[in-house]
């Protein structure tokens, strides 16, 4: 099987697992929403926001250099690797989470809010390790037993969820079971990747200090990208009622789901990125990116067709009637969300050529500008200021990155493909709005796909022989 074929089918096996997954989330969350309304949303909104702006300063870079690493790690020692890194993982979660409780009382929630976050935090320290467990089976290309774990750990959640919805339990409970469904996902995902790679904690700190030099160049961009990618849930939450902020969070939580999906793909990318540079072999490392921007754009372009057609019936569907106002802020939100699914590939191509210092003007520039512009536009337009921030921030993120890139590496990239994904998410988007008041948006959802494909295999964008690899992956042994 060729590379390209093997990374296509792990991805297809991750894109069916995080479907599942997504669609177990998407049920809770509506089942959340409806229970807590916006208010009550509010404050959960708030609550994880929070510990999430601390969550992903914990991470110091560890989840996108655990790939790089181990495609560079001897053999024989990748183990000690990881074991060492599970143990630093577990000291700077706990630290930074601890760090983050003992802050709270500078913020001056009120007393439910930080109730919340303390109830949530042991959420962010067991997913933290789920992150380094994901790294060992995308090295592998075995990624079906870290889906069958997520999928496990989503179903508990959601069970839990289901019981506390009928039992009209509140916030508390949703974060207990938050809590209980990623601890379980973490244990399998532990016990599955030990079968990969042998690992046993261990107490390292030389291979301490050489992870966190090669990583802080990253840590120091992810902690300017969590400035700038979860201020604006805090300085709403300053501004507006709690009401207003679950508006907000609740299509934001859309967004937050779709992102997750590149690192699937891009995951099983970056190795082979990293491997061309090592080798020198920059023809290579641009067909692999050209590659990756190719197959990111596929999805992109009907991506945000489709949400612009049919938001308020995704809101509505997905949260519920009370939720139906949030439409024009997931509308725009799929603009932002589109630009992260490029700007990540453009990313994880920077730190294969080992650009990530280039990188941190950018990034400190954007983070310390669109505080201010997050305050000055939430006091003016209140939510939709910070939804069109969010988009003009990672706008000139993108365009940082494809910089630092593109300036310096010439890039294999199909432009003729584009243009045709382009059309075929405009015919899409038009089919679905003349239909989409007599159809249920499931249905409409499934019938916007095909129209896609089908205009897409027309203008010569696809082929049935590739339609055979992206459905189904016994075609590619």
């Amino acid at each position: 099987m060729s590379t390209h074929r093997n990374i296509i089918r792990e991805t297809l096996i991750q894109f069916g697992g995080r479907f599942i997954s997504v669609l177990l989330s998407v049920i809770a969350l509506g089942l959340v929403t409806r229970l807590l309304g916006p208010e009550e949303f509010g404050v959960y909104g708030t609550a994880i926001a929070y510990l999430q702006f601390f969550a992903i300063l914990m991470d110091f870079g560890l989840t996108v250099v655990t790939l790089d690493l181990l495609s560079k790690e001897p053999e024989h020692t990748r183990a000690e690797f990881v074991g060492s890194l599970l143990v630093l993982r577990m000291i700077t979660s706990v630290g930074m989470i601890v760090l983050s409780l003992l802050l709270l009382q500078w913020f001056g929630y009120p007393t439910h809010t930080n109730q919340a976050v303390y109830a949530a935090a042991l959420l962010f320290i067991f997913y933290s390790f789920q992150q380094v467990f994901t790294s060992i089976f995308q090295f592998r290309h075995h990624t079906a037993p870290m889906m069958s774990s997520e999928i496990i750990g989503r179903a508990v959640m959601v069970a839990g969820t289901v019981w506390a919805y009928q039992a009209h339990e509140g916030i508390f409970a949703v974060i207990v079971w938050g809590v209980v469904g990623t601890l379980v996902t973490v244990v399998l995902m532990a016990l599955y990747s030990r079968r990969e790679i042998a690992w046993v904690p261990s107490l390292n700190p030389g291979r301490w200090r050489f992870v966190l030099t090669y990583s802080y160049p990253i840590a120091i961009t992810i902690a300017f990208n969590l400035i700038y990618f979860k201020a604006d849930t805090i300085i709403l939450s300053f501004f507006a009622q709690p009401a207003v902020v679950g508006l907000y969070v609740a299509p934001y939580k859309i967004l937050e789901a779709l992102i997750a999906l590149p690192p699937l793909f891009l995951g099983l990318v970056l190795p082979k990125m990293s491997e061309a540079i090592a080798k020198k072999d920059r023809d290579e490392f641009s067909r692999w990116l050209g590659w990756a921007l190719e197959h990111i754009a596929f999805i992109v372009l009907p991506m945000i067709a489709g949400v612009w057609a049919l938001s308020p019936e995704i809101m509505e569907f997905v949260a519920g009637s009370a939720f139906r106002s949030s439409s024009s802020i997931l509308a725009i939100l799929i603009i932002a969300t589109g630009i992260i699914f490029i700007s990540n590939t453009l990313g994880y191509a920077v730190v294969s050529l080992g650009r990530q210092k280039t990188m941190i003007p950018y990034y400190a520039f954007a983070a310390v500008s669109s505080i201010i512009i997050y305050i000055k536009a939430i006091k003016q337009f209140g939510s939709l200021g910070a939804a069109w921030t969010t988009v003009g921030v990672e706008l000139f993120m993108f365009m940082s990155a494809a910089y630092v890139v593109f300036s310096q590496e010439k890039l294999l990239v199909s432009w003729k493909n584009l243009t045709k994904y382009l059309f075929s998410s405009v015919i899409m988007y038009f089919i679905i709005v003349s239909i989409h008041s007599v159809i249920h948006i499931l249905l409409l959802i499934t019938i916007g796909a095909g129209v896609y494909i089908v205009t897409l295999m027309l203008v010569g964008g696809i082929k049935i022989s590739q339609l055979k690899v992206f459905f189904n992956p016994a075609s590619l042994e």
